[in-house]
């Protein structure tokens, strides 16, 4: 496996205010660029290990995919039918690596990504409440 050093990055998680980050790493001679946040398999990983913007990309990713439910929703597809293109297209993008980010989210980003479900087209047929 040849690595491609140009798209390698550097992230630190230090919270020792003694510690310092490494400086001037370089592979292959080139310098590897040190970042805030890098996207590894599509989760987000913050230099704080806050999953703010992880957060806000499953947001972004589900409302994109809402539009496809509120056309199916108007061409008359059944309520099952709804219900299958919610459970097998949208609700694995706010599962995915769950068992990664999920114990480490603010009170704040659990409602937002609560909030996806109450916001579906579909959401009065799964939710026996509101049937």
């Amino acid at each position: 496996m040849i690595i491609n050093a140009k798209k390698c990055h550097s992230i630190t998680f230090n919270y020792s205010s003694k510690n310092t980050p490494p400086q001037n790493l370089t592979l292959n001679d080139n310098t590897i660029q040190e970042v805030e946040k890098v996207k590894l398999l599509g989760i987000i990983i913050s230099k704080d290990l806050k999953w703010k913007e992880n957060t806000a990309l499953i947001c972004n990713k589900v409302n994109r995919q809402f539009y496809m439910l509120y056309k199916l929703k108007q061409f008359g597809y059944t309520e099952d039918d709804l219900l299958i293109a919610w459970t097998t297209i949208i609700r694995p993008l706010t599962e995915y690596a769950t068992p990664l980010w999920h114990s480490g989210l603010s009170e704040t980003d659990k409602r937002k990504i609560e909030s996806l479900q109450k916001k579906s087209p579909c959401y009065n047929f799964w939710n026996p409440v509101h049937r």
